[in-house]
């Protein structure tokens, strides 16, 4: 194909419609088989941002057990009964000056007071670095404020000294290679506040009645990310349509719906055997 070609008196002439339309036919297959690939290579790299942030957060978590005497932290967003520093702060209890500045966005204004929350909170001295709570595929960042906007993907586990504790050491973790301490949530109604909770339906048996609680999410192309008390981190592909969908659903209704064991038969299980309490160490 030529740009230009010449006419029978010499004259020089641009291209026909066809070759236009040939031209602009070719980009287009080139664009639709070259977007799902740059779409796919965009959701590994999120995944394994998060991964290095759930690393770091996990040393951080042993780090702090080794200087308390193997306690856990607290996994709640202020103190708990007994009075631990929470590993953040749902608000900071001493907001410094000038922390947000005039003009502020609200969604910025979030971001701001969840970092903050942070430093201020027990693990900021073993993992000084805010941006570990907050993964960049986090698909609630495109909302707006009061419309289920946060800055924060990362949930603790509640049976860890959370909401529901049950398990207070280190040293009473059995199985540390096998039981996650931070899952990626996607709550729809904002901020992950608390901490994330499973029902583990027949334990130690075979978990029969499982259910979730809280909701897992889905910011990796059908995967999520989680860390483990030993301290490794790594990606979990879902299996099951209903959790697929579940994770993804930006639905603030969605609770009431949470997939079972019998809805979602691979994966529900799978988070139940690895979900660290009293009867599965």
């Amino acid at each position: 194909m030529r740009e230009f070609s010449k006419s029978k008196n010499g004259s020089r002439r641009g291209f026909t419609l066809i070759e236009l339309l040939v031209v602009i036919a070719i980009i287009a297959i080139l664009a639709g088989m070259l977007l799902p690939a740059l779409s796919r290579a965009k959701l590994k790299a999120t995944g394994a941002a998060c991964i290095s942030n759930q690393k770091q957060l996990i040393l951080g978590w042993l780090m702090y057990s080794t200087d308390s005497n193997e306690r856990v932290v607290n996994f709640l967003q202020n103190k708990n009964g007994t009075g631990d520093v929470p590993w953040r702060y749902e608000s900071p209890p001493k907001p410094p000056a000038g922390m947000i500045p005039a003009g502020t966005s609200s969604e910025r204004r979030i971001q701001l007071i969840i970092e903050e929350g942070f430093r201020q909170g027990a693990l900021f001295p073993y993992a000084p670095s805010p941006g570990i709570i907050h993964c960049p595929g986090d698909i609630r960042m495109k909302l707006k404020a009061g419309k289920g906007y946060t800055y924060v993907s990362l949930s603790g586990v509640g049976s860890l000294n959370g909401e529901v504790p049950e398990l207070y050491t280190t040293t009473a973790l059995q199985n540390p290679s096998a039981r996650y301490a931070w899952v990626e949530e996607n709550d729809p109604r904002g901020e992950n506040v608390g901490s994330w909770i499973l029902s583990q339906g027949s334990i130690p048996k075979d978990f029969a009645g499982a259910q979730l609680v809280d909701s897992t999410a889905n910011f990796h192309g059908n995967a999520s990310t989680f860390n483990y008390a030993d301290g490794h981190a790594e990606s979990k592909k879902w299996l099951d349509p209903v959790l697929i969908r579940y994770s993804a659903s930006m639905d603030p209704n969605k609770f009431g719906s949470a997939p079972n064991d019998k809805s979602a038969p691979r994966d529900v299980p799978w988070l139940a055997r690895r979900y660290p309490s009293k009867g599965n160490p």
